[in-house]
């Protein structure tokens, strides 16, 4: 509360991320600084000590959850950006990961790739491209065009077996993976030749150019492009979950001065913002997986509980020899806040709950309507974060 104490926030909260590896402390540009945890409850506790051990009184804010930027659709177009020189252009698309392994190669007629009705790239300074039409939008072995199917088992495995680390995509050469993508994930063997890249939240770029003109010498630009925007979404500055982005081609200038990282970086990280708004973008929310232990005569307060806070149960046994019932839900972390307080006081003490997070699910809404409710979210983190 008082600025003279300011010096001794940071330095107890120095302190506290020293001496608490659970804690993760970071300071945004408002000058705002978070404290990010493993729950509501464990954060209250910290900061608690840290008030009485440093002897200050501190403002605290409502908790905020920490989301995932992703994509539902494939983008509607070729998204185009040019670098600040006018020299380079780079054509890139977003899907989502879960959409792939119904996925074939890119076809490799240039008449079916590409389609002069979109526009010319021709330009002043374009290089070795100078003249080439606009790529069109690439027929898959599933479907033509720029609409991709939905969500596929082989898909949703690739992104599981990531997050698991059941599988290390980056850990193989290049032969190898593309082997265990075709083998295990239904790719075909040409497109998972041409990976560049994973993350950790399974993002994948992807080289798909026709006639990749010196696409080797800026391969180290385009991943360090590419870590960059997938770190910093272009909704709220939240990294981003399970989007494949894919370079359809490349028009880069001859001389390699004219080509550096100073040049391609920025170039890719806007197109890749770019096709990801294309692309349908939303947010993704963890979700926790809620064991709880009680009785049968509280069973329907707990099932009440859960239904306000838009929770829904899937699975209900009773614990043999005991006449306790555990029962297992998906509770939206969001709406997790004070959920112990809530359900011991519906219960009156009967009921004791365990929350881990489970996995991650998309929110649904719509990024056009100004009245959604995801819209909104995104507003006011933004408003937050100073972006807005």
């Amino acid at each position: 509360k008082n600025v003279a104490d300011m010096p001794k926030l940071v330095e107890g909260l120095r302190r506290l991320a020293r001496t608490d590896t659970l804690l993760d402390i970071t300071m945004e540009p408002s000058g705002l600084h978070i404290v990010e945890g493993s729950n509501e409850f464990y954060i209250r506790i910290a900061l608690k000590d840290l008030s009485e051990v440093i002897g200050i009184e501190l403002i605290v804010s409502d908790p905020h959850l920490s989301y995932h930027e992703t994509v539902t659709a494939t983008s509607d177009r070729i998204c185009l950006a040019k670098s600040p020189n006018k020299h380079n252009r780079l054509y890139v698309t977003a899907t989502p990961v879960s959409n792939m392994g119904t996925f074939g190669a890119a076809n490799n007629n240039n008449d079916h790739y590409y389609s002069s009705g979109i526009g010319s790239s021709s330009g002043s300074g374009s290089g070795s491209g100078s003249g080439r039409p606009a790529p069109a939008a690439v027929g898959f072995g599933g479907f033509n065009g720029l609409d991709g199917p939905t969500s596929t088992p082989n898909g949703d495995k690739l992104v599981a077996d990531i997050e698991s680390r059941t599988i290390f995509p980056m850990v193989q050469d290049t032969e190898q993976r593309a082997q265990l993508l075709a083998n295990n994930y239904g790719w075909d063997i040409d497109l998972a030749r041409r990976v560049w890249a994973f993350t950790d939240d399974v993002n994948i770029l992807t080289e798909m150019c026709p006639t990749p003109h010196y696409m080797n010498e800026v391969k180290d630009h385009c991943i360090a492009a590419f870590n960059w925007a997938t770190k910093e979404g272009v909704l709220t500055e939240s990294p981003m979950r399970g989007v494949h982005f894919r370079i359809h081609d490349a028009v880069l200038y001859s001389d390699s001065i004219h080509r550096g990282g100073g040049q391609v970086i920025p170039t890719l990280r806007r197109v890749i913002n770019a096709a990801q708004m294309t692309a349908k973008p939303a947010l993704v929310e963890p979700i926790y997986l809620a064991e709880i232990t009680t009785t049968q005569k509280t069973v329907s307060s707990v099932y009440a509980v859960l239904e306000r806070r838009h929770g829904y149960v899937i699975s209900e046994d009773q614990r043999l020899g005991t006449p306790l019932i555990l029962i297992k839900a998906y509770l939206p972390v969001r709406h997790a806040s004070n959920f112990v307080v809530e359900l011991r006081s519906e219960t009156q003490g009967q009921a004791f709950s365990q929350c881990s997070v489970h996995h991650f699910q998309t929110m649904e809404g719509d990024m056009n309507n100004l009245y959604d409710d995801m819209y909104q979210l995104v507003l006011s983190i933004r408003t937050r974060k100073g972006l807005a």
